[in-house]
Order: structure tokens, then C-alpha cells, then sequence
């Protein structure tokens, strides 16, 4: 990620508030070195604007990750170009839709149609997939 962003390790030490901390960047690029700490990463996905997924997960879907990972796995897109997020969040209406059910009513990526709205929509009763756009994805889609 840091060689993504075109940064030093200095560079990655100064936004982690110490540049003489230098050295421990170069420790934690090293793929032998297993000591990091929670505070570490976090501060790490907090200078990159990334998320950190910290679980406990079977073997088998160690192994699965660590042999299908790719550049994208490995050096994930930060808050600002996470299209896919940016892409979420037109999709409010999905969101709200599952949290009342255990059950997913929709795909997870269902395609829309733009619909233009002369009228207040009343938000607080059920309304059908179609029916609802919100004002980012006719933006989007504009």
C-alpha cells in the first residue's frame, strides 16, 4: 500500500505521528516479522484510510484467501476510491429493507433503473426496489 501511494517508509512513519519511527516500518514490511501489535495495525489502516478486519476463521478459509489473494486483496482501495462503497451507499433503501428481516429480499447488486420523482416519497412504509432511487444514484446514473 505504501509503494501504491508512492510514499517512504518515513513518509508512512510521519503520518503515524513519528519519523523516527522509520525502522519499525521497515520491520513491519517484512513478511517474516509476526509482531504486530492491534494498536499497530489500526494505526496502519488509519494513516492508509483503509478498513482492518481483525476474526477467527476456519483453516480451510485461511488457506482459500491466501491462495486466491491478489492485488486487490492485499492493497484494498482507500475510503475516498472505494467505489464499491460509494456504490453502497446509494443503495439506503436495500440496507434498511434487510435489517427487518433476517432473510435478504434482493441480490445484494441489483441492477436499477433511474426514475425521476415529481412528489415527496414517504420513506416510512415498504416500498418495492423499483419504486425507490435515491438523489446519489440519479446523480450517478446521470
Amino acid at each position: 500500500m505504501r509503494l501504491a501511494e508512492g510514499w517512504e517508509q518515513k513518509d508512512v512513519a510521519a503520518k503515524m505521528g513519528n519519523p523516527k519511527l522509520q525502522p519499525m516500518i521497515s520491520r513491519y514490511e517484512n513478511p517474516d516479522y509476526g509482531r504486530y501489535s492491534i494498536t499497530t495495525l489500526l494505526e496502519l489502516a488509519k494513516v492508509f484510510d483503509v478498513a482492518l478486519i481483525v476474526r477467527f476463521a476456519k483453516y480451510s478459509e485461511l488457506v482459500r484467501w491466501d491462495i486466491h489473494k491478489t492485488s486487490a486483496t492485499l492493497q484494498p482501495s482507500n475510503y475516498a476510491n472505494d467505489a464499491e462503497l460509494q456504490f453502497m451507499a446509494t443503495e439506503t433503501w436495500m440496507w434498511r429493507q434487510e435489517s427487518r428481516t433476517q432473510e435478504p429480499t434482493a441480490p445484494i447488486f441489483m441492477p436499477m433503473r433511474t426514475i425521476e420523482f415529481t412528489e415527496e416519497i414517504d420513506t416510512s412504509t415498504d416500498v418495492k426496489a423499483d419504486q425507490f432511487v435515491t438523489a446519489n444514484t440519479q446523480q450517478a446514473a446521470a
